[in-house]
């Protein structure tokens, strides 16, 4: 008897699960319009009962728990800027975005959100899409060299043969104070790229100025000449050395300085370089005054006149430039 009960059970439930398979409604049909089951087994005054209202419960619970999933999904995709078209196919564009009610969301399958999920923050479908400057234009890298080491800070819109395709982003390539989810994982920018286009930008700029630069200069000449004066020129004194003073020779009693005291000898100095009586000295004896008259040591100056510029410019010097870049 137990044989026959636990037959039975295997049976109803058996039969039941064939007749209730939990597969995916994909076009939006609730579950419990797929279940022929109908009434209720009782066997042995309640020892085993198989009712198919619990099916139809279970059918509807697996349809709400799948509801639920899918709007939920699909509300957080969008949140990140992933949408869907009413096939299925998958957009980044907003106004694309053709699945908005309820129902419209319930009925894509699990495999297109799993697609959105596994898109929604990966750059895989850009990876052969050409890049664009703010204008629309498309980039290319400036040389074979800057392709090699997709350097993008070598950039142009000249049509080289290297053009730029979409990369994932890294802290350099990101402003400092600036963050972005690339690729699954939390990338924050340092400006490491800010920095190298502004010290680039330096180079070149600087470079361009100075290829480019037109300076005129306005220069200053004398106006007059150091013979005839005149404009630039006037008389100026100059002092310059003619030589050294030196004794020359001694006169004995009635010489000049007879008229100042009485003495016993005169002292006459001239000068080394022009020959010229520069003093006297008057000395000698116990009478001697010691009168000097003029200059009897050091150095002799003799004063010249010359034309000299007084303008306070020197020849040639420049007085202005005007630069043109």
């Amino acid at each position: 008897m137990k044989r026959n009960l636990r037959n039975v059970i295997l049976g109803v439930i058996c039969i039941l699960g064939v007749c209730t398979p939990l597969v995916v409604m994909a076009d939006g049909n609730v579950r419990r319009n797929y279940i022929k089951s109908k009434g209720k087994l009782d066997f042995e005054n309640g020892s085993v009962v198989a009712d198919s209202a619990d099916l139809l419960y279970l059918a509807d619970q697996v349809d709400e728990v799948e509801s639920i999933y899918k709007v939920t999904v699909v509300d957080a995709l969008n949140g990140i800027g992933t949408y869907f078209h009413k096939d299925g196919s998958l957009t980044n564009d907003e106004g694309s975005n053709e699945v908005d009610s309820k129902e419209e969301k319930v009925k894509l399958s699990f495999g297109s959100i799993k697609e959105g999920i596994l898109k929604s923050q990966s750059l895989n479908s850009l990876s052969r899409t050409q890049a664009i400057d703010k204008n629309g234009n498309a980039l290319f890298y400036v040389n074979q060299e800057a392709a090699d080491e997709s350097n993008l800070l070598k950039a142009t819109t000249e049509n080289t043969g290297f053009p730029i395709y979409y990369q994932p982003v890294t802290a350099e390539n990101l402003t400092a104070g600036t963050a972005a989810w690339v690729n699954g994982r939390l990338i924050m920018g340092n400006g490491g790229d800010n920095a190298s286009k502004y010290a680039q930008g330096f180079v070149d700029g600087q470079t361009n100025a100075m290829e480019n630069l037109n300076v005129t200069y306005t220069y200053h000449y004398h106006e007059g000449d150091s013979e005839n004066g005149g404009g630039c020129y006037a008389q100026v004194e100059n002092q310059t050395e003619c030589g050294t003073i030196v004794f020359s020779r001694e006169y004995y009693r009635g010489g000049t300085c007879s008229k100042w005291c009485a003495s016993f000898y005169e002292k006459e100095y001239v000068c080394s370089g022009c020959g010229i009586v520069t003093g006297t000295l008057c000395g000698g004896g116990g009478n001697s005054c010691g009168r000097i008259t003029g200059q009897i040591g050091g150095n002799h100056m003799v004063t010249t006149t010359s034309w000299q510029p007084v303008c306070g410019y020197s020849q040639g010097q420049i007085l202005t430039a005007t630069i043109v870049y």
